[in-house]
C-alpha cells in the first residue's frame, strides 16, 4: 500500500465515506462480526488511488453484506487540490458485470485498503489487472483512458492484460 495515492483529498473523502458506512453497518447489524461485511472498490475511485490520474464523483463498490444497505445517504463533501468543493458518494447501482470477464479470484487478489480489526466493514482495492479487465468488460466512456492510465503508471502491462 505504500505506493498508492492515499493522501489526496479524494482518497481521504473515500476513506471518510467508508468510515460512515462502517458506522451505519454497526447500527443496522448490531452483532456484526469484524470483517463480516466487505467492500471491493472499482471504477474511477480505484484508478485514482492507483494513479492519481483522475477524480470521481462516485465510488464504484461491490458491497458484500448480510442485508441491503442504504448507500444513497452517504455523501462526503471535500475540497480538491485546487480548493474547489467536490462531493463523492458510494454508487448504490454499481455492478461487477454480467459477461463473466472478471476472474473469480478478484477478491483474493484485492489489496487491503481499510482494515480495522474491530470494524464490521473491511475495504479492499481491486487489483490493477482485475480493474482493467472490468473496464474492458464495460468499456464505457473514459474506461479506455483509465486502462491507459493504469498502464502508464506501470500498474499493468499489455502482456498481463
Amino acid at each position: 500500500m505504500n505506493d498508492l495515492y492515499l493522501n489526496t483529498p479524494l482518497t481521504k473523502a473515500i476513506f471518510e465515506a467508508f468510515k460512515e458506512l462502517s458506522v451505519e453497518i454497526s447500527f443496522i447489524l448490531e452483532d456484526a462480526a469484524p470483517g463480516s461485511c466487505r467492500a471491493y472498490v472499482f471504477g474511477g475511485a480505484a484508478v485514482h488511488i492507483y494513479t492519481n490520474a483522475r477524480g470521481s464523483g462516485d465510488i464504484d463498490t461491490e458491497l458484500q453484506a448480510a442485508q441491503k444497505m442504504e448507500l444513497e445517504e452517504i455523501i462526503i463533501r471535500y475540497e480538491d487540490e485546487e480548493g474547489n468543493e467536490q462531493s463523492v458518494s458510494i454508487d448504490p447501482n454499481f455492478s461487477t458485470g454480467i459477461s463473466g470477464m472478471l476472474a473469480d479470484d478478484y477478491q483474493e487478489c484485492a489489496v487491503p485498503l481499510m482494515i480495522d480489526k474491530a470494524a464490521p466493514l473491511h475495504v479492499y482495492l481491486v487489483s490493477p489487472l482485475h480493474l482493467a479487465v472490468h473496464k474492458l468488460d464495460r468499456l464505457a466512456e473514459g474506461d479506455q483512458d483509465d486502462i491507459i492510465s493504469l498502464a502508464s503508471a506501470g500498474r499493468i502491462s499489455a502482456e498481463t492484460l
